[in-house]
């Protein structure tokens, strides 16, 4: 009963030393390495509250930072804490006009308790696979590398067309390729940070898709492939032409109708060509008198003429030559033409 005195007496006198309840629902929220106290507003709130919020490391060090002082916010930004190791301790109370509350507390290790956010990814296709580069995030803190000592990546990728067929891969390089791959196929890609040295799983990285390509085989076999159809198209019409010449060559030397035979015969063996027509003539005789008969046989300055043997003849050949001699020498038949 003795015992029971003090604590009641000390029930009692709380509400005169402390008239204000302290903040409700105090908690830390760490993301990156970052520190952020959230609280809510006491049940019985009155107007006008104000709030300020500290923070101490355990251990030799125990001076308290006042962060936050009088302010109507329900969370304080802590910012960069002066170590990414150790326990601190952060409170709050609350205030109105000179009266405060007591402090309410609460235990934080940041490099254990921090959300660890998504990983920047990007992607590159090539050479029948997908390049997968991956950036840690940015701590407050420091490094991802230097807070913790051992950080794999989880690799979750499928293809567009089907979602539910995915696959996980675990690596601990910032680079990695995925392969085998279906060409042209457009794959998506989430990546999380996993902590071996507290089991932290980061957030998941937002879905980056990339269309695959071909192999660097295939891209020299399509290579080959185009150039060996160009030069197919190229070398198919001029083959045709060839052969096209060819067998109108060979038709035109050996054509299918038989020539005519006389276009066979040797131009020696041809019949001769007819002999042109013979031209008519008359025949004339053309007689001369005798002196002028004379002077045509016998010129001038010769010294004998011809003797002659029968006299009869001379007489009847004398009346000839006279004859002849008119129609030669007298013009009668000037435009007679004489065959011979």
């Amino acid at each position: 009963m003795a015992l029971m005195v003090p604590s009641v007496l000390a029930l009692l006198l709380i509400p005169a030393v402390f008239p204000l309840h302290p903040p409700l629902h105090v908690k830390m929220h760490s993301y990156n390495m970052g520190a952020i106290l959230q609280w809510d507003a006491p049940l019985h709130r009155k107007s006008s509250l104000t709030y300020t919020a500290m923070f101490k490391m355990h251990g030799k060090n125990t001076t308290e930072h006042v962060v936050c002082q009088s302010i109507k916010e329900h969370q304080c930004d802590f910012g960069q804490l002066p170590s990414y190791h150790g326990c601190y301790t952060c409170s709050v109370r609350t205030e109105q006009g000179g009266i405060m509350s007591k402090w309410e507390t609460i235990d934080f290790t940041i490099d254990r308790m921090t959300v660890i956010g998504p990983p920047s990814v990007t992607l590159k296709s090539q050479g029948g696979a997908i390049e997968v580069n991956i950036q840690d995030p940015v701590l407050k803190i420091s490094s991802l590398r230097e807070v913790y000592t051992k950080v794999s990546y989880h690799i979750r990728y499928w293809s567009k067309e089907h979602p539910e067929d995915g696959h996980n891969i675990p690596t601990m390089s910032q680079y990695h390729h995925l392969r085998p791959l279906v060409p042209n196929t457009e794959y998506c890609i989430k990546v999380q940070v996993f902590v071996h040295d507290y089991n932290i799983k980061g957030q998941d990285s937002n879905a980056t898709c990339e269309m695959s390509s071909v192999t660097d085989a295939e891209h020299k076999w399509s290579g080959k492939l185009v150039a060996g159809l160009v030069v197919v198209s190229v070398a198919a019409p001029l083959l045709l032409l060839v052969l096209w010449s060819s067998y109108k060559g060979r038709r035109f030397l050996n054509p299918r109708e038989p020539l005519p035979e006389r276009f066979k015969q040797h131009p020696l063996d041809c019949p001769a060509a007819p002999p042109p027509p013979l031209e008519k003539f008359d025949l004339v005789c053309g007689l001369c008198e005798e002196p002028r008969y004379h002077a045509l046989t016998h010129p001038r300055g010769s010294e004998e003429s011809p003797a002659v043997e029968d006299g009869g003849f001379s007489g009847e050949m004398s009346g000839y030559y006279n004859i002849i001699g008119r129609l030669v020498f007298e013009g009668s038949y000037q435009n007679t033409t004489i065959g011979i």
